[in-house]
């Protein structure tokens, strides 16, 4: 993360009006804007992430946001595996159709295990309120769904957040939100 921003500070500096493919150096290795640009997405992407789970964090501390697990009764094996093991793409697996037979009796085998699981974020608009589902997401595996570090557990996070916040805003029917009362 600091490399990241050591880069980015570095491209800030240079000026690269006069050259038609800037390379830059960063403790002795050479990298171009494309490297740059990459690593400067990672961070917006690994702040988003962050801010994301502090704000989820805090209010979840002050008991308005909640996540909870389900198992997914409704899923099937078929829809779970989708073409994944299909044999049409035995030529582009290494180890051809036997990987593939291998890993899909794996695959069956953990999904009858753990079984298909869902993510369900909600929200109220104060702690004695009943709970309202702000987003949720089905059909995951038991490992990916119980990880911490899951895209679509932060996608449920920050959809929960922002449905909390509209909850929020829209609640006075005198100020709208805004904190101020309108009399006419």
């Amino acid at each position: 993360m600091k490399t990241t921003k050591r880069m980015v500070e570095e491209f800030k500096k240079r000026d690269t009006r006069y050259s038609m493919k800037p390379h830059y150096e960063y403790n002795g290795r050479k990298c171009n804007s494309r490297d740059l640009h990459r690593a400067l997405n990672l961070w917006k992407y690994i702040k988003r992430k962050a801010r994301i789970r502090r704000q989820f964090e805090a209010l979840e501390d002050a008991e308005l946001v909640r996540i909870r697990r389900e198992p997914d009764e409704f899923m099937s094996y078929e829809d779970m595996a989708g073409d994944t093991f299909d044999p049409s793409n035995a030529s582009t697996v290494p180890g051809g159709m036997r990987t593939i037979k291998a890993e899909e009796k794996e695959y069956k085998r953990k999904l009858e295990q753990d079984g298909a699981w869902g993510i369900i974020g909600e929200y109220r608009a104060s702690a004695t309120d009943k709970w309202i589902q702000g987003d949720s997401i089905w059909g995951m595996e038991y490992d990916y769904a119980f990880s911490e570090d899951n895209d679509c557990l932060l996608d449920v996070m920050e959809l929960t957040i922002k449905s909390l916040r509209d909850t929020l805003a829209n609640r006075c029917p005198h100020c709208h939100g805004t904190g101020k009362r309108s009399i006419k």
